[in-house]
């Protein structure tokens, strides 16, 4: 899937412009403003070029950075969505027009609002957050107070929404408008008496008729966003061949004798810095945001040489009620004089070629029959030459406008420009201010996409946990309907609980839904399916889910082999989600079953004692059990010298630590406490005949990794005795009835760091005295 677009700006077509008096603003025309989005399947589609700008600059129809999202017009969900930065325009069009090419927006055909916000001051992240229609049209813009450098004409907010068709395999056209965040007020001056003209107007050009006469001879090929002129190949020309002029400059000078106001500084007040980054196309100015906390007190604005109109910006002004409205201060000098006022116009043409030779070449000989403006730009300035009179004077203004008859705008509204002129009695010296409403906005935004209609399929998480939960869900979008299949559950191999069910979302986007009964063996629960849509695209999902209290286990890097078949070399995992054994206590306890393993006392049904010993064994240890507490149990450091105990072998050694080592703590409270999370050395570390102090050593020299690499630590001082509440825990599990894991401690007895030695309910191997280590896990 790609899709190739062009946001090409072109100029604003000309108005038609009255005048109002006082704070009339004037011109009833809506401006002709915003983006047009062409989208096709074939090739590039383009507009036919406007007319040039007549009042917006280069710098305001900038593009910096757009973000575009595609809304489902039912569910306003988010289907699509495009963050682009641009270091520069991508290059010109075959008209010259600037173009930005954006690619790769993930969206499918259907029916959408599509948004479209440009230079926002938002990150990318906070854009890309806002997954819903109703969140993306919430988004609000706001300018830091930097003075005169709040808004950067270069960086300007454009927003812009349509509702959008984009049909499947065929070629789609979208037109959307841009319009302008801010409104831009012109700020000039002139006197109540015609100036006097004393010499007639001398033009210069940058490039003459005779310079691209020469030029034309031979020229080099037009680099796109070069200044020098050359053969224009933006475009195929099928009339011959054509040269293009970018930025050709006429400046028309003329001297006249006047009165001239000379504007030395500009103090603006109670600029809004805050907007809603979406406006409604209104003539009643509605920013809720036009508040204290986001206002400009005062700043006065950096002029640009002598330029006779001096331009700033505001987001929208409140109409009613307005307790701060938009106050202009200006301080100059009115001089009567000998002044040149140039008016400097910067235009890019293309001319087509003929040539005296004949043919459709360049030729040494020719001339140009046909000229085509691309684009034009035209700025007056003034600069005195002569002063005869002066004068320093101060005008302030107040602009609130008010809609009248032939005025549009209650407040200052986005996207439009006003012009405010201040007209200088000579006599009098004192100023009134008129406006009038001119069309500001950008224009045409042409952008032309390529879109191969996308297949595509994103599970959101495709690996879940469920920690003693029951449901959980993920979202899904895809490029059309899913099915779920391959659904594969597993659960140990005894009392297992399957049940499970699996649910999702009908269309093209929303959620998948897995509802799932806990186990009741205290092992975990494996869920897998897979996700495709019809395009064949798909995604496989795992999910584990953990009862409460749950056995999982490494399996040793060392080969098991204790004798009287303890053999198992894994390394069994039992962690707690939550605090509380009470279950445990009403668990059934198997004591009867039949071994079939050669063991304690022979072939066959090899358990100590009667039924009744052992089941009031089993009695006993729910009892003592009953003073469980969930806890990672207190350790102390104590010096070993010479131990004997097993590192990763299956044979027991003496090592020399010299070493201070953690060890559980000795006492009643202390032992109490079970690890929420613990592992139990696997059957290599098979022991016997040890008494408190040789339990201790063997512990405290102890070392077993696993073969997966989760233990990779290869040094002594990890392993610990357990508690009397561990070993509880572990001879009720391994005895009940439901418990999937079995015959995980097989002795008689093993030591507790109490210290005194836990009898068994049931054990199948007449070793005494043992010891079995395990280890905190910490996460």
């Amino acid at each position: 899937m790609k899709l190739k677009s062009f946001i090409s700006i072109l100029t604003a077509g000309v108005f038609l412009l009255s005048a109002c008096t006082d704070e009339d603003v004037i011109d009833r025309s809506i401006p002709n403003s915003g983006v047009s989005i062409s989208l096709t399947t074939k090739g590039v589609v383009t507009k036919a070029a406007a007319d040039g700008y007549d009042y917006a600059t280069s710098e305001e129809i900038q593009i910096n950075t757009c973000a575009i999202a595609f809304f489902d017009e039912l569910t306003g969900d988010r289907m699509g969505f495009k963050y682009q930065s641009f270091n520069q325009a991508t290059g010109n069009l075959g008209d010259g027009r600037t173009y930005y090419e954006v690619s790769d927006i993930l969206v499918k055909g259907g029916s959408y609002n599509m948004l479209v916000l440009a230079n926002s001051s938002l990150p990318e992240t906070t854009l890309e957050a806002a997954t819903t229609y109703a969140s993306f049209k919430a988004l609000k813009e706001q300018l830091a107070d930097q003075g005169a450098a709040t808004f950067q004409a270069n960086n300007l907010v454009k927003f812009g929404e349509k509702p959008v068709t984009i049909n499947k395999g065929q070629s789609n056209n979208i037109e959307i408008e841009l319009t302008q965040l801010a409104a831009r007020v012109d700020l000039s001056f002139k006197v109540n008496v015609p100036a006097e003209e004393i010499s007639p107007a001398e033009t210069e050009l940058k490039y003459t008729l005779n310079d691209l006469l020469e030029i034309a001879k031979n020229p080099e090929t037009y680099v796109p966003g070069s200044n020098i002129p050359g053969e224009c190949k933006m475009h195929t020309h099928s009339d011959g061949k054509w040269l293009y002029v970018p930025n050709n400059v006429k400046t028309t000078t003329i001297t006249k004798k006047s009165w001239l106001f000379t504007i030395e500084t500009v103090l603006v007040s109670n600029v809004a810095l805050k907007s809603d980054a979406f406006m409604s196309t209104s003539e009643k100015a509605l920013n809720t945001n036009d508040v204290k906390g986001y206002r400009v007190n005062d700043y006065q604005i950096e002029l640009s040489g002598s330029t006779a109109t001096v331009p700033f910006y505001t987001y929208e002004k409140t109409y009613s009620p307005q307790e701060n409205p938009l106050t202009i201060r200006v301080n100059g000098t009115l001089k009567y004089g000998v002044f040149k006022e140039k008016t400097i116009e910067t235009f890019s043409e293309e001319y087509r070629w003929a040539s005296k030779q004949g043919g459709n070449g360049w030729g040494q000989d020719g001339y140009f029959d046909k000229t085509t403006i691309i684009s034009s730009e035209t700025k007056t300035v003034q600069e005195m030459d002569k002063t005869l009179e002066e004068v320093k004077k101060s005008y302030k203004l107040v602009f609130n406008p008010t809609k009248s008859e032939t005025c549009r705008t209650d407040g200052i509204v986005h996207g439009n420009l006003y012009d405010v002129v201040g007209t200088i009695d000579v006599n009098t010296r004192e100023a009134t201010f008129n406006w009038e409403l001119k069309p500001w906005q950008v224009i045409v935004r042409e952008v032309s996409v390529d879109i191969v209609d996308p297949a595509f399929l994103v599970v959101a998480r495709t690996e879940m946990t469920m920690p003693n939960i029951t449901s959980i869900s993920t979202t899904f979008q895809s490029s059309s309907p899913i099915k779920i299949s391959d659904i594969k559950v597993t659960n140990g191999t005894s009392y297992k609980n399957l049940n499970i069910d699996i649910t999702n979302s009908k269309g093209n986007n929303g959620s998948i839904n897995i509802s799932s009964e806990l186990p009741i063996n205290f092992v975990p629960k494996e869920i897998s399916f897979k996700v495709t849509n019809e395009e064949g695209l798909s995604e496989d999902v795992t999910i584990h889910q953990y009862p409460p209290l749950y056995i999982s286990n490494y399996v040793s890097k060392t080969t098991a082999d204790g004798g009287s078949g303890q053999t198992n070399s894994k390394m069994y995992i039992f962690k707690t989600l939550i605090a509380d054994y009470s279950s445990l206590q009403d668990v059934s306890l198997q004591l009867d079953e039949t071994w079939s393993e050669s063991g304690w006392g022979g072939n066959g049904h090899n358990h100590k004692g009667t039924l009744s010993e052992r089941q009031a064994a089993g009695a006993a240890a729910k009892a003592d059990f009953k003073n469980a507490v969930l806890g990672y149990p207190q350790k102390k450091l104590e010096h070993f010298g010479k131990v004997s105990s097993k590192q990763n072998t299956r044979t027991e050694t003496t090592y020399t630590l010299d070493s201070y080592v953690d060890c559980t703590v000795a006492g009643a409270a202390n032992n109490n406490l079970i690890s929420p999370h613990f592992v139990l050395a696997s059957q290599v570390g098979v022991n016997s005949g040890k008494n408190e102090t040789t339990a201790k050593e063997f512990c405290a020299g102890y070392i077993e990794n696993d073969n997966s690499g989760n233990i990779v630590d290869n040094k002594f001082g990890s392993w610990r005795v357990p508690t009397k509440s561990e070993l509880l825990l572990i001879d009720i599990l391994q005895n009940t009835v439901e418990c999937d894991v079995k015959k995980i401690l097989e002795g008689e007895g093993y030591w507790s760091a109490i210290y005194s030695r836990i009898d068994f309910m049931d054990p199948r191997v007449s070793a005494t005295n043992a010891v079995r280590c395990v280890r905190d896990i910490y996460e």
